[in-house]
């Protein structure tokens, strides 16, 4: 049984990303300071990050994760978006593994509160993103499978 469905939960991850994207252009201060950001640096040891509003930087990481939410976007609209999110969210999953272990460990130009907590973040929400597209398509399956067996009376229960 699906709760929230794939859709919902990458329009909320796009919506998300949007806001940061937000925040990031017009004042990075509010997400330098975010009391989650704050709060896992602290409890991780690791230096906070901070920066004026006319951070380069910021301006540059917000263009990015805007497009990130963009490609997501996007693939929303299309036909089938379970099976573009079934091939890339084990990468992404992955990938985010790899840099919040990287943030962790002490990768020294990725230790800072403020990327350990994105890249945390995002692990968790392709995490919930993959359990989600995995009960969709049993699910489908099921769903497949109880229609054949409709359709053909001759095969038996167990034969599935």
């Amino acid at each position: 049984m699906v709760i929230v469905s794939s859709k919902t939960l990458v329009l909320y991850r796009v919506c998300g990303l949007w806001a940061v994207a937000l925040f990031l252009l017009k004042n990075p201060l509010v997400i330098y300071s975010n009391l989650v950001v704050v709060v896992l640096g602290q409890a991780l040891d690791m230096p906070n990050t901070y920066a004026g509003s006319g951070d380069q930087l910021a301006g540059l990481v917000a263009v990015l994760i805007a497009f990130l939410a963009l490609e997501d976007f996007i693939v929303l609209f299309t036909e089938d978006p379970g099976e573009h999110w079934r091939g890339s969210v084990p990468l992404r999953l992955l990938g985010y593994f790899i840099l919040t272990m990287a943030s962790y460990l002490g990768f020294k130009p990725l230790r800072n509160s403020l990327t350990f907590t994105y890249v945390f973040l995002e692990m968790v929400m392709n995490f919930l993103l993959y359990l989600v597209l995995r009960n969709e398509l049993n699910e489908t399956t099921r769903r497949i499978i109880r229609e054949e067996r409709g359709q053909n009376p001759d095969l038996a229960e167990g034969a599935l």
